[in-house]
């Protein structure tokens, strides 16, 4: 029997933003209730995030790859989607063995360092998370199954438990804990995520038996032959994509920390998650776009859902990055709390890096849906040797300032600087330029939608600049208002759809 039909758009979009609504929410939470714990274990808790990234190259490949070959199948004769969900199944056993090797490789040479955090201790929590991506890696035919198959809400339902089980294991840490101890708090808090988060996994896998018959197959052994040359094309391609985010957004985290020690960890980590989560609030838009664009056999229809989606795209990370430069060093006063405010963080200089990083950070953004539409259309040939070698110029950049060892402050300005000018060449010139090959027009015109949001977020931040501190908050409620207008049907029609 046949599933439920799929979602529609707006249900698609309504439960991303849910989604994301309680993932923020709660990564915020969580570093404020690790940061009450000790320094050190929020700065072993950000090494761990930028250890994991790379560790999980295999599993992000993976995800990338899974849309544009489960999406093939879909409208395919049953052979085909098994023979789809033969290649997924048999990629995720290698992502999650490529997921535990990189943590072994990082666990042997794992040791102290991070204030009062031990090296054993530091293993323990390093295991904890390698079997978080191993199960996770096991589970993602499933996952992407519910995404390709339109079941996008029960999709967001299971990746906000895998964000609530990190929540829920912080919270039994501080609450039935009683000698909380940096180490003793970083074993007790990823010994009992990854039981929780094993379990969602679980879970997810069992959702996943009950989706539609075409991708069943993704959680059995089943029949099917693997596409390994599909396989190869898309995995060379978005393993350039995966490694250069990897090198943009986690190595500069493990360059300061193996250069400045705890303080740089802080510092630069911070300053990336603090991004990473206002960025994250703008994807609602975005995410099962590359799913649905899949599917789209007529390019008129694909080019008028990019243009929509890019101005929408535009506007939700226009006005929250503009105004996370604005209020930068407020927010991260009210984040860290007293704890860490009142020791030896520089918020200053966190602040200063979270502004330099969000010119990159919109740039990324709203090129979302232009990778989107490539990737679901299996072209990100279009655009990952370009964004791969901007990654290579950022390491190269890095590897400087390793040699160089300025002042932590000037270190940061480099690091910071380099990522945003990198961003904007190949994301505000290089991608657009490939999609108007693809889908035709002009670059110009995708680029003028992208940026006229901004235009008008950086005019309000400027106008609020004059206002005394505590004034400028104004912006918020400003922006929001500005921001309804401007996603009105009649505002995003006279915009979007006469490009």
């Amino acid at each position: 029997m046949m599933g439920p039909a799929p979602a529609s758009e707006r249900a698609r979009i309504l439960s991303n933003y849910g989604r994301l609504a309680v993932t923020f929410a709660s990564g915020l939470l969580i570093i404020r209730l690790i940061g009450g714990i000790d320094a050190g274990m929020l700065a072993a808790y950000l090494l761990i995030v930028a250890i994991t990234g790379f560790a999980q190259i295999g599993k992000i490949v993976l995800q990338e790859s899974a849309v544009p070959i489960l999406g093939a199948s879909w409208a395919g004769p049953p052979t085909r989607a098994a023979d789809a969900v033969a290649t997924v199944r048999r990629a995720a056993v290698l992502a999650a063995l490529i997921g535990g090797l990189g943590f072994a490789v990082f666990t042997i040479f794992a040791g102290s360092g991070l204030g009062e955090i031990a090296s054993g201790p530091l293993r323990i929590a390093l295991a904890c998370a390698a079997i978080q991506l191993v199960a996770s890696s096991l589970a993602t035919p499933a996952l992407y199954g519910l995404l390709v198959s339109g079941r996008v809400i029960a999709f967001n339902v299971a990746l906000t438990a895998e964000r609530l089980a990190e929540l829920a294991a912080i919270l039994l840490t501080v609450w039935l804990v009683t000698d909380t101890g940096p180490n003793t708090g970083l074993v007790a808090f990823y010994a009992g995520a990854t039981i929780l988060y094993c379990a969602v996994q679980a879970l997810v896998v069992l959702a996943g038996r009950r989706t539609d018959p075409r991708h069943r197959e993704s959680n059995s052994v089943g029949p099917g032959q693997p596409d390994l040359a599909l396989l190869r094309n898309l995995v060379g391609y978005n393993l350039l994509i995966v490694v250069g985010f990897l090198l943009h957004l986690r190595l500069g985290t493990l360059a300061v920390t193996f250069a400045y020690g705890p303080a740089g960890t802080l510092a630069l980590g911070m300053a990336f998650l603090m991004m990473a989560y206002a960025r994250q609030a703008t994807m609602g838009l975005v995410i099962g776009l590359d799913a649905s664009i899949s599917r789209m056999r007529e390019e008129a229809e694909a080019s008028r859902l990019l243009r929509q989606s890019t101005y929408l795209q535009a506007v939700f990370a226009a006005f929250p990055l503009v105004g996370l430069w604005l209020l930068a060093e407020p927010l991260l006063r009210l984040w860290l709390g007293p704890a860490l405010t009142e020791g030896s963080v520089r918020v200053e200089l966190i602040a200063w890096a979270v502004r330099l990083l969000i010119v990159g950070a919109y740039a990324r953004a709203v090129s979302e849906p232009w990778m989107k539409l490539l990737n679901g259309r299996g072209a990100v040939g279009d655009y990952a040797p370009a964004l791969f070698r901007g990654a290579l110029l950022n390491a190269g950049i890095l590897g400087t300032v390793l040699i160089w060892q300025p002042p932590l402050g000037m270190a940061i300005v480099v690091i910071g600087s380099a990522f945003s000018v990198i961003h904007l060449v190949v994301h505000l010139w290089v991608l657009p330029r490939a999609v108007a090959r693809r889908l035709g027009g002009t670059a110009g015109r995708l680029w003028g939608i992208a940026v006229a949001p901004l235009v008008a977020a950086a005019a309000l931040a400027v106008m609020c600049l004059w206002l005394p501190g505590s004034a400028q908050w104004i912006y918020l409620p400003v922006a929001m208002a500005l921001m309804v207008a401007m996603m009105h049907p009649a505002a995003r029609a006279g915009f979007a759809d006469k490009a």
